[in-house]
Protein backbone atom coordinates (compact mmCIF):
# COMPACT_ATOMS: atom_id res chain seq x y z
CA UNK A 1 0.00 0.00 0.00
CA UNK A 2 1.60 3.81 -0.56
CA UNK A 3 0.87 6.45 1.45
CA UNK A 4 2.11 9.50 1.93
CA UNK A 5 1.60 12.68 3.87
CA UNK A 6 1.09 14.93 0.71
CA UNK A 7 -1.00 12.81 -0.71
CA UNK A 8 0.06 9.58 -3.53
CA UNK A 9 -0.93 10.87 -7.04
CA UNK A 10 0.12 7.29 -8.54
CA UNK A 11 2.43 4.03 -8.72
CA UNK A 12 4.40 3.41 -11.39
CA UNK A 13 5.85 -0.67 -11.64
CA UNK A 14 8.72 -1.63 -13.38
CA UNK A 15 10.14 -5.36 -14.20
CA UNK A 16 14.51 -5.38 -14.59
CA UNK A 17 13.46 -1.20 -15.04
CA UNK A 18 11.33 -1.30 -17.34
CA UNK A 19 7.99 0.00 -17.25
CA UNK A 20 4.80 -2.45 -16.53
CA UNK A 21 1.98 -0.86 -18.06
CA UNK A 22 1.32 3.14 -17.63
CA UNK A 23 1.24 4.56 -14.06
CA UNK A 24 -1.58 3.67 -11.82
CA UNK A 25 -3.25 6.48 -10.98
CA UNK A 26 -6.18 4.91 -8.93
CA UNK A 27 -5.88 3.84 -5.06
CA UNK A 28 -5.47 0.86 -4.05
CA UNK A 29 -2.51 0.96 -6.33
CA UNK A 30 -2.43 -2.35 -8.23
CA UNK A 31 -0.60 -4.33 -10.89
CA UNK A 32 -1.83 -7.58 -12.79
CA UNK A 33 1.08 -9.50 -14.42
CA UNK A 34 0.94 -12.22 -17.01
CA UNK A 35 4.00 -14.44 -16.38
CA UNK A 36 3.82 -16.46 -19.15
CA UNK A 37 5.31 -13.49 -21.61
CA UNK A 38 8.81 -13.85 -18.96
CA UNK A 39 11.86 -15.20 -19.07
CA UNK A 40 12.40 -18.38 -15.87
CA UNK A 41 14.75 -17.35 -13.79
CA UNK A 42 15.21 -14.12 -11.01
CA UNK A 43 13.58 -10.81 -11.84
CA UNK A 44 13.59 -7.61 -9.91
CA UNK A 45 10.03 -5.93 -9.38
CA UNK A 46 10.23 -2.08 -8.15
CA UNK A 47 6.88 0.06 -6.88
CA UNK A 48 7.41 3.97 -7.89
CA UNK A 49 5.42 5.86 -6.12
CA UNK A 50 4.61 9.73 -6.72
CA UNK A 51 2.88 12.34 -4.65
CA UNK A 52 1.60 15.26 -5.08
CA UNK A 53 4.68 17.47 -4.08
CA UNK A 54 6.89 15.24 -6.94
CA UNK A 55 8.62 13.12 -4.14
CA UNK A 56 9.18 9.81 -5.45
CA UNK A 57 9.40 6.54 -2.93
CA UNK A 58 10.56 3.44 -4.51
CA UNK A 59 10.29 -0.35 -3.03
CA UNK A 60 11.70 -2.94 -4.53
CA UNK A 61 11.75 -7.15 -4.15
CA UNK A 62 13.43 -10.04 -6.00
CA UNK A 63 11.08 -12.80 -7.61
CA UNK A 64 11.54 -15.96 -9.48
CA UNK A 65 9.28 -16.63 -12.42
CA UNK A 66 9.04 -20.42 -12.93
CA UNK A 67 6.69 -21.22 -15.64
CA UNK A 68 5.67 -24.67 -16.75
CA UNK A 69 3.77 -25.78 -20.12
CA UNK A 70 0.42 -25.96 -19.84
CA UNK A 71 0.08 -27.73 -22.89
CA UNK A 72 -0.27 -32.02 -22.73
CA UNK A 73 2.20 -33.50 -24.42
CA UNK A 74 2.04 -37.37 -25.97
CA UNK A 75 4.71 -39.93 -26.66
CA UNK A 76 3.91 -42.72 -28.96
Amino acid sequence: MASDNVRVTGVQFRLDGIALGVQDTTSPYSLSWNTRNMTNGAHTLDAIALDAAQNLGEHSINITVSNVSSTPTTTA
